[in-house]
């Protein structure tokens, strides 16, 4: 049987101190490369990230959504199509519209694809009636699109 040996980098006890540290360095150098900040808008000041777009919209209704009577543990996916920009005047700023950093004053509004939801007490016909009439109206989308299972 083959005898394991310890690398010499590891065998020294200073130098093992030296290589959590080291490593965790690292890993913060790694994250501050390749992580953004918060903002829905992207760098440029254009048109916002979907992604970011979606997180942002998914939390504000998972808050609405656990308010409702009979909704428990609410989770939410919700599906951006694209985004219509609009003069900031004409924006509604319930449908989540995201200010762009340049002067022009347009908002980028989501337009959404479709929102699906599930929580406790989805499976009863009155708790699911409810969120899609919510989501329908407060999202100003069909009722088609708006999907609840019981969760």
């Amino acid at each position: 049987m083959k005898k394991l040996t310890v690398p010499p980098l590891l065998a020294d006890p200073a130098k093992r101190k030296l290589i959590l540290p080291g490593l965790l360095l690292l890993g913060v150098i790694l994250l501050l490369l390749f992580v953004k900040g918060g903002s829905v808008a992207n760098d440029s000041g254009g048109v916002p990230s979907a992604a970011k777009a979606e997180q942002a919209l998914e939390q504000r209704i998972r808050t609405l959504l656990n308010g409702v009577d009979g909704v428990k543990d609410a989770r939410v996916l919700v599906t951006v199509d694209r985004f219509e920009a609009l003069q900031a005047e004409n924006a509604d700023p319930l449908l989540g519209g995201f200010p762009s950093f340049s002067s022009d004053r347009t908002v980028y509004v989501p337009v959404i694809r479709g929102v699906g939801v599930t929580c406790k007490g989805g499976d009863s016909p009155v708790v699911r009636q409810r969120i899609v009439s919510l989501l329908s109206a407060c999202l100003g989308i069909g009722e088609n699109r708006i999907s609840v299972a019981p969760g």
